[in-house]
């Protein structure tokens, strides 16, 4: 390690990964956290399962009443390293597919950045400032954008190398490898990653054109074929994720859409202090206690790579050329006012951009911004141990009279003309040319004349990159003494604010870090080797707080335990079997909107239901079939989806006829606390002779009291009011209350406490109600039946089956079967036809066996979405013959002609045969560059043989 300072830096940074997630999972707790558990897992067992079977995974039956597997993205069905599910257990598979990420991203910036000419040590403080802080870290509970993300660092690797005119071979090597990393983005299943690698790369090739590329033709035509390989090896995904989203809910751009998920320029203060908003809650202090979410908003890089950026502008001086350093501030600069998306004016400019216009949470830019400033560490620290190495270096003179150079790549000093690793050379030239490493790379470690960094331009740098580690001081020391005024600058609202006390230490320790980091700059004496190492032990330091109150929840320290948890476990819950609870095996719905719970969790909701084989008429994804979401409301505009349905769709047949026969939900979406006298809330029912009404409290309430406002008719009397509770079997039982009507509100007093789960009143006389009902229990509680869902379902075909839990049960006593018959277009008789299914699961058979006299139509409790044919062979023999698939409402129908046979259905995703011919010819062209390598190596060595062969000839001696 001594001789090969790189090994050490390398097993370092592969190491972190392998402790951070595998010990976790080892433990039987892997690491998927939010939208991982939910989403990326099951899908991903999903892929998994399908590939062990044989089968494409392009459908998955399990959500939205059938939806897109490979054209729905979010699974990265084809992501090679995907495949890993289909021969390992899901945790396993899922735990390395972590440390392949994460390897790939921070090993990957490592190369490029050594590639450049940086040092060990900042290469190294560099790719671990980019893996282990900002967007690739806080966004580890969104796997296809990191997984997406972390082939940027290789891309601009080989762009780089492209444009350093290597010889023949050599370009055909880091063309295909473009064409691959390039493909490896788009496989990941994540468009906003795309989207960021095309800013990051597009705007570093243009400075390449500029600056390094020489000559132009062969780097562009490189570049080009690099790209045609990326797109044609990916197409296989693309193109059918194309095909989905054309006839999904984001068809076409909104700016409400492109706009939702900005990143308010107030909260751009954390990325000096993290917690100013609070966290995860570890140690006891707050959790996350503002509007939005924690990683959307957070893009904090660490104190060093923001510092590194400042520091760096310092340097700069007029009638100087342009350092190569410089591109990433510009693009640093693109990220930040990307993120910002509607809060700027370009925002209505950007929305019109295809593809980048049709994404929501524009705050994932920041990501382009993190690999900036992170890149940036690598020419800072540089800097900063160059100048130390400078101010110790012996007193010889170079030719202009300066000490000769010793910059080295491991943090110590060591001879001109020797690099820190034995074989890279960083030396200075007499007349302040940029020292060159071994590889050939140059070097740029700012300005230097010899060996010396010029005392005015460091003294500038110095000025310039201490106003960052003072400003977070100086933010965490006003933070210490009044907690709520620092997040009401990072923009929580004053009653938010109030939440920020348990943060105070959290502010020591910050403002502790910037002094620190203040002094590291200010320092003129430390040597290089301890320099280093205390930059080191301060990057570690930075991002291990920043993870530990940030990313991840840590319920142990000086305070209580904390509210909320940003992490799950994930796999180790047991799910509920619907089935078993509630005694069908059609599908679900669940109602609690976008509210994170741990209890429905539990019970698997999607996607969770995925890996408990349930079937659901939602689903949790960034796209879904538009008509679907438009008629279901289960998704809405601005991209959300979790646990939400329009309610009117429960009472007018649409859930109905997929065959929906379970609802979960919270007993508060039918009752709510509340405890003032019932006044008029629109809630107006009629009761009279032969017409009663019924309020549904999802849980049973031991009644003591019932209040509600009336009017119209004669003041209702003990004799003409009739009264019955539901019990939970569905029983009424008649109750005889006091009633008393005075101001217009009814009073219905019990004796003694009257359990039930629904209340009913009847009248011998008319009588109008206008209000939801005030509940009292006999425990002093007090209740509002006036829930979103009570209206709804309180006289409607769905009954309240019971409690699991926190959560409600109602059962469908509508709900249409996975297969039945309507009569054939111009036919108004189904009399004598059957359908029997034969194959696949009991709720989406794949074929069945039809009979009828004169044709019928079939239809089929599936979502009708594109891609679905069907078949028909008639038992008697003869051609099959292909059926069209209709739109029926939501789901799917075929009108079967007359007789007996056997209708099949088929799924094909919209775009798949023409993105696997691109696939293939793709691996054609990368498979013909590689085959042009090993004919090229062959001849080289070839010619080298007789070569060796003449030198090794004995000389004759004379």
């Amino acid at each position: 390690m001594r001789r090969h300072p790189d090994a050490l830096a390398v097993l370092v940074l592969a190491l972190v990964p392998v402790v951070w997630f595998g010990a976790p999972a080892v433990a039987g707790h892997p690491a998927m956290p939010g939208d991982d558990i939910l989403q990326n897992f099951p899908l991903r067992v999903l892929v998994g399962q399908q590939l062990r079977h044989g089968t494409l995974p392009t459908y998955d039956p399990y959500i939205w009443g059938g939806a897109p597997l490979l054209g729905g993205w979010n699974a990265g069905a084809f992501y090679p390293f995907t495949f890993l599910f289909a021969v390992l257990p899901g945790a396993l598979a899922w735990t390395l597919n972590l440390f392949i990420v994460y390897w790939v991203a921070v090993l990957g910036l490592y190369a490029l950045l050594r590639r450049i000419g940086r040092g060990v040590v900042a290469s190294a403080l560099a790719g671990a400032s980019f893996g282990f802080a900002g967007a690739m870290d806080v966004h580890v509970s969104h796997f296809g954008l990191v997984a997406g993300m972390s082939w940027t660092p290789l891309i601009i690797l080989a762009m780089r190398t492209l444009a350093r005119a290597p010889d023949g071979a050599g370009r055909l090597r880091w063309t295909l490898a473009l064409g691959c990393f390039g493909a490896m983005v788009v496989l990941a299943g994540e468009p906003r990653s795309i989207a960021t690698v095309v800013v990051i790369a597009g705007l570093y090739g243009l400075w390449l054109l500029w600056r390094e590329a020489r000559p132009l033709v062969p780097f562009v035509v490189s570049v080009g074929v690099g790209l045609g390989i990326a797109v044609l090896v990916s197409a296989v995904q693309w193109l059918p994720g194309s095909e989905a989203v054309s006839t999904s809910q984001r068809a076409v751009n909104s700016y409400i859409l492109y706009s939702s998920g900005s990143l308010a320029p107030r909260w751009l203060t954390l990325g000096l202090v993290p917690t100013l908003l609070g966290g995860t809650g570890s140690f006891g202090t707050a959790p996350w206690f503002t509007s939005y979410n924690l990683p959307e908003v957070m893009g904090y890089a660490g104190l060093l790579p923001l510092t590194a950026a400042v520091g760096l502008l310092g340097t700069l001086r007029r009638r100087r050329p342009l350092p190569e350093w410089l591109i990433w501030h510009v693009v640093a600069v693109v990220g930040v006012v990307l993120a910002l998306g509607s809060f700027t004016p370009l925002g209505h400019v950007l929305v019109h951009v295809p593809m980048f216009g049709g994404q929501r949470l524009q705050s994932r830019n920041i990501a382009i911004t993190d690999l900036a400033l992170a890149i940036l560490v690598a020419y800072f620290v540089d800097l900063v141990l160059d100048r130390a190495r400078a101010g110790r270096a012996a007193p010889a003179t170079a030719g202009n009279g300066a000490p000769p150079a010793t910059a080295t790549t491991n943090g110590s000093s060591v001879p001109p003309g020797v690099g820190g690793n034995g074989t890279a050379t960083a030396s200075a030239t007499a007349n302040g040319a940029r020292p060159t490493a071994a590889n050939g790379a140059t070097r740029d470690l700012g300005p230097v004349s010899g060996s010396r960094v010029r005392s005015a331009r460091w003294r500038g740098a110095v000025a310039a990159a201490v106003i960052v580690p003072v400003a977070a001081a100086v933010l965490s020391i006003i933070g210490i003494a009044s907690p709520s005024t620092v997040a009401g600058v990072a923009g929580a609202t004053v009653g938010e604010a109030t939440r920020a006390a348990p943060q105070r230490p959290l502010f020591v320790v910050s403002a502790v870090l910037a002094l620190a980091l203040a002094g590291l700059l200010l320092q003129r004496r430390l040597s290089p080797r301890r320099l280093a190492v205390l930059v080191v032990a301060f990057v570690v330091a930075d991002l291990a707080l920043f993870n530990v109150t940030s990313v991840w929840d840590v319920a142990v320290g000086w305070g209580r335990a904390p509210a909320t948890a940003t992490a799950t476990s994930g796999v180790s819950m047991v799910p509920l079997h619907l089935p078993q609870a509630l005694g069908t095996a059609g599908r679900f719905v669940m109602y609690n909107p976008n509210v994170p719970s741990v209890d429905l969790m539990a019970v698997g909701e999607p996607d969770l239901n995925v890996l408990d084989h349930t079937y659901s008429a939602q689903g949790y994804s960034s796209i879904v079939d538009g008509t679907y979401a438009a008629v279901t409301g289960s998704h809405l505009a601005t991209g959300e989806g979790t646990n939400t349905l329009d309610p009117a769709s429960l009472v007018d047949g649409v859930f109905d006829s997929l065959d929906t026969t379970a609802l979960l939900t919270y007993p508060t979406a039918l009752v709510t606390s509340g405890t003032a006298a019932p006044a008029g809330t629109g809630d107006r029912r009629a009761v009279g002779p032969g017409v009663t009404t019924r309020w549904v409290f999802a849980e049973q309430l031991d009644l003591s009291s019932v209040s509600v406002r009336w009017s119209g008719g004669v003041a209702p009397s003990t004799a003409g009011l009739e009264v019955w509770l539901e019990q939970a079997g569905g029983a009424l039982v008649a109750v005889h209350p006091a009633v008393s009507a005075a101001g217009g509100v009814l009073d219905l007093r019990f004796a003694s406490p009257a359990p039930g789960v629904a209340l009913v009143l009847g009248s011998t006389t008319s009588l109008e109600l206008e209000s939801a009902p005030v509940l009292r229990t006999a425990g002093g509680g007090s209740y509002v039946a006036d829930g979103p869902l009570e209206a709804v379902l309180s006289g409607s075909h769905w009954r309240f089956a019971g409690d699991g839990g926190p959560l409600a049960y109602f059962a469908n006593t509508r709900a249409d079967p996975p297969l039945s018959l309507r009569p054939a277009p111009g036919d108004g008789a189904t009399a004598g036809a059957s359908v029997r299914a034969l194959s696949g699961p009991v709720l989406v058979p794949g074929s069945a066996r039809v009979s009828s006299a004169r044709g019928v139509r079939v239809v089929r409790a599936v979502a009708e979405i594109p891609g679905w044919s069907a078949t028909w062979r008639p038992s008697t023999g003869g051609r099959a013959v292909t059926l069209p698939v209709q739109r029926l409402g939501l789901v799917q129908a075929v009108d079967v002609p007359a007789g007996d046979g056997v209708l099949s259905w088929h799924y094909s995703a919209p775009g798949l045969a023409t993105g696997a011919w691109c696939t293939l010819a793709g691996g054609a062209l990368a498979l013909a560059i590689v085959g042009a390598l090993g004919v090229a190596r062959r001849r080289r060595r070839a010619h080298a043989r007789p070569r060796r062969e003449r030198a090794r000839r004995p000389v004759p001696i004379a």
